[in-house]
């Protein structure tokens, strides 16, 4: 190469002189998975669900892992891809998240 990308590392040896310069691209593969928990009411013998369960679906059938939303807040931060673009995406346009 005649020149290096402006952004690129250069890489010194032990003598600080230039071996070669470096960049990297980052590529992740997204997997959809959707599981569904299904809750038949019986109220003479069933379960009383955990009070966590219960307000992590208290306004909406849909909620998100913890490894999903840690994934979205990376790349927003990172300015790579904006928040509600993520959402959107993911969950197939069924889910807006707007600022007011």
């Amino acid at each position: 190469m005649k020149q290096a990308p402006d952004g690129a590392e250069a890489i010194r040896d032990d003598q600080g002189r230039i071996l070669y310069h470096a960049t990297q691209e980052i590529d992740m593969e997204l997997k959809n998975i959707v599981t569904e928990t299904r809750y038949y009411i019986d109220d003479e013998h069933g379960e009383t669900l955990d009070d966590h369960l219960m307000k992590r679906y208290a306004i909406n059938p849909l909620t998100y892992s913890d490894h999903f939303k840690a994934i979205v807040l990376y790349l927003n931060e990172r300015g790579t891809v904006p928040l509600c673009s993520d959402y959107q995406i993911c969950s197939a346009r069924s889910v807006t998240v707007r600022s007011i």
